[in-house]
Parts: C-alpha cells; sequence; structure tokens
C-alpha cells in the first residue's frame, strides 16, 4: 500500500489540491497527518479497480523515474570529483614565470627590480585567471606583459656582459613576454565573441 501526497491524490482523483482537503476534512477520504502534510494511503482513494491499477502503473513509473535521476546524479557527481579544480598553474606561462622567479632571484638577488617584477607578473597572471568578465582578464594580463617587458629591460641593462643574466633576459623575451602576449590575443578574441553576442541578444529583445 502507498502513501500519496495530497497532490500526487488529486491528480490520481483528477481534481484539486483544495477538493481533496475538503474531503478529508468531511471525512468522505481517510488520511494522515504526518508532521504539517496529509498523506493520503492509495487504497483509500475512491477508483475503480482500473483506476487503482493506472494509480499504481504511475507510482510505479515515478519511482524508477527517481531512480534514474539519483543514479544519473551520483554519475554527475563521480564525473565531478574527476574534474581537475580550475587553476592558474594550467596556465604554461604561469609555470615559465614562476621557474623564472626562482633563477632570477639567485642570479640578481631576491630584492631585485627583476625578480619583484616576476613577482608582480605571477600575481598579474593569478588574477586574470580567476577574473569573471574578459576585459578584466585583458587588464591583468595587459600588466603582467608590461611587467615582462620591464624585465626583460632591467636584466639587459643590468649586466648585458653577463651570460647568465643575458640569457635570463632573452627567455623573459621570448618565453614570458611572446607567451602572455598570445594570452591576451586569446583573449581579446573572446572578449569580441562576447560582445557581439550581448550585442545580438541585445537587439533581439
Amino acid at each position: 500500500m502507498a502513501e500519496l501526497t495530497l497532490r500526487e491524490a488529486a491528480v490520481a482523483l483528477g481534481r484539486s489540491e483544495r477538493q481533496v482537503r475538503y474531503m478529508i476534512q468531511q471525512g468522505s477520504l481517510k488520511a494522515t497527518k504526518r508532521g504539517l502534510q496529509w498523506v493520503v494511503a492509495s487504497e483509500e482513494l475512491p477508483l475503480t479497480e482500473v483506476q487503482r491499477r493506472e494509480v499504481r502503473e504511475r507510482i510505479d513509473r515515478a519511482t524508477e523515474a527517481m531512480g534514474r535521476g539519483l543514479e544519473g546524479a551520483k554519475k554527475v557527481g563521480a564525473k565531478d570529483e574527476n574534474r581537475k579544480p580550475y587553476s592558474v598553474t594550467a596556465l604554461r606561462v604561469f609555470l615559465t614565470a614562476e621557474e623564472l622567479h626562482g633563477l632570477i632571484a639567485r642570479e640578481v638577488g631576491a630584492d631585485s627590480d627583476a625578480t619583484r617584477a616576476v613577482h608582480s607578473i605571477l600575481v598579474a597572471l593569478a588574477q586574470g585567471c580567476h577574473a569573471f568578465h574578459p576585459r578584466e582578464k585583458g587588464d591583468h594580463f595587459s600588466r603582467a606583459r608590461d611587467l615582462a617587458a620591464a624585465c626583460f629591460v632591467d636584466l639587459r641593462l643590468g649586466g648585458a656582459s653577463s651570460e647568465s643574466r643575458a640569457a635570463l633576459a632573452l627567455r623573459v623575451e621570448e618565453e614570458l613576454v611572446s607567451s602572455i602576449s598570445r594570452l591576451l590575443a586569446s583573449n581579446d578574441r573572446r572578449e569580441k565573441g562576447t560582445s557581439k553576442f550581448v550585442s545580438r541578444f541585445r537587439r533581439g529583445r
């Protein structure tokens, strides 16, 4: 014997919830109070045997559908658990900057302008990665590119005769400045695509 909510009983009887509640109050339909909710035993519904069978089939289909839904939710949950967390470390340019920060700090000192510039690049990349709007991302990435260019110049002017400093300056220019520029270009394309979508949406309203 299945228990039905007020709404389910109303659907089974082809009546409104208000009518079913009135039937309960008048005693023409037996029901039990579960907390603040009325529940009706399916056997108490004033239905023919054919109608009862249809109600039972509907309940069975609903139960089966609920089971499929729960199974689907478990699968989605499992996929979410296996999904890698969104992180700035997924950007190759961030890992490159992180490596260069250590190398430059050892070569010219942790308090040098070049080292501080790379630290600021890392911060700007992280801020851009986690910014929501493409324009905001672009601002952070632009700052990172400008800092990388400044770092390159500082390394070149600070000791171009040093082979290690010259090699670091070259890496900053070839790996940081160029990679951040490509990141900016990709973000600009995304921003233009978003702007076009918003524009079309507004025209269609």
